[in-house]
């Protein structure tokens, strides 16, 4: 028998592997924290001393995040500004855009301006990750493919029930299996808890990031890999615990993407 380690199928398996030791690490790290807090201070959560000392932690490293994006940007812009000036087309644009947005809120006062700025410095890191660095590149891209190819899958479906030409009629043969091929592998998913995982370490590392709760920090950065509803999809369980307007920017993410 011979074994390959260097092939695309091994890559992957040797992902989910990890991934699920982490899950099954992180699940006996945290329930042994939880015991041993207990033990300590007599309960499962933080007592109020040590949760003001989480709190004045989380600001000093709001802050040094803050310095530390805003030197990215201003680097990005002016490398980009020399090197390639055309980049910075779309600049004046996300300006342009934000200001007609808030001339026509109807509470402006209660912008969050700090999800704006990270919004926006998200994009620039991003861009530095992707424009700048050829492993971030290839990083990306290869995950896009792996996603593409997972809705692939579908489309052989369709083809296999439906015939060759299914696409003459998408919206029935071709819309519709794939929203239910992302529901039943969402839900497998979430009966071996790898989207819990997910939402609960990207979502709240991303809540942390945009102030923003971590269902619609997800469900935002999901599509920009999947398209609108079936990112939707992927997070139902999670929809019905958002106030109207967690919904609304939900919605209004699927349809931009």
């Amino acid at each position: 028998m011979c074994h390959r380690f260097d092939d695309e199928g091994s890559h992957r398996l040797l992902g989910c592997t990890i991934l699920g030791v982490v899950i099954a690490t992180r699940s006996y790290i945290r329930y042994g924290f939880n015991v041993f807090l207990e033990k300590v201070t007599g309960s499962s959560s933080l007592t109020p001393v040590w949760k003001k000392r989480e709190n004045t932690a989380r600001f000093f490293l709001r802050w040094l995040m803050y310095g530390a994006c805003t030197g990215v940007m201003v680097w990005v812009i002016v490398d980009k500004a020399i090197k390639e000036p055309n980049n910075l087309r779309s600049l004046p644009g996300i300006v342009i855009i934000m200001f007609i947005c808030l001339c026509f809120s109807t509470a402006p006062n209660k912008v969050n301006y700090h999800t704006i700025f990270w919004s926006v410095g998200l994009q620039f890191l991003l861009s530095l990750f992707i424009l700048n660095w050829k492993t971030g590149k290839d990083a990306i891209w290869w995950l896009q493919s792996r996603i593409d190819e997972f809705f692939h899958n579908s489309e052989d479906g369709s083809k296999l029930m439906f015939g060759q030409n299914y696409k003459e009629h998408y919206m029935i043969f071709g819309a519709m299996p794939l929203l239910f091929f992302t529901n039943g592998m969402m839900t497998l998913l979430y009966y071996c808890g790898v989207m819990q995982f997910i939402v609960t370490v990207f979502g709240n590392f991303l809540n942390f990031i945009l102030d923003a709760s971590p269902v619609e920090s997800m469900v935002v950065a999901a599509g920009t890999f999947m398209e609108g509803f079936t990112a939707l999809t992927a997070f139902r369980p999670y929809l019905k615990s958002l106030t109207k307007s967690q919904l609304f920017l939900v919605i209004t993410s699927c349809f931009s993407s």
